[in-house]
């Protein structure tokens, strides 16, 4: 989808993870070297997603790069819109119906109102 908006132009793929849950179920439970284990397990399975997305998208590997950032997501897509200054963020939403966002959250809405510094385009996945 990125690619068909800006082409010819580098896309940067993002990534977000959040590992706050998973530190707040191990903090007092598990060693720290089995905490710090775990967590780069998850980081490698996150990083395979990625590339698994990036492989089945139709883009040339020159035109995109992945990027695997850890935290909130809505503070990520924030920090990379500054830092690449970018016009677009394009992001997948799970498509749920308004009432499950409305009572569960949701991050997708939460990126459209902190990223400030760029548009922003929900695609339902």
């Amino acid at each position: 989808m990125g690619a068909s908006l800006a082409p010819g132009k580098k896309l940067h793929a993002v990534h977000a993870h959040n590992l706050d849950a998973l530190d707040n179920v191990l903090r007092n439970r598990v060693e720290r070297k089995e905490v710090e284990r775990i967590k780069s397990e998850v980081r490698a399975e996150r990083q395979q997603e990625l590339d698994a997305f990036l492989m089945s998208c139709d883009v040339s590997p020159e035109q995109v790069e992945g990027y695997l950032r850890t935290g909130y997501a809505p503070d990520v897509l924030d920090r990379a819109v500054l830092e690449w200054k970018a016009q677009l963020v394009v992001m997948g939403t799970h498509g749920r119906n308004r009432l499950q966002d409305a009572l569960l959250g949701g991050v997708a809405r939460r990126v459209v109102h902190q990223v400030k510094d760029a548009d922003v385009l929900l695609v339902r996945a």
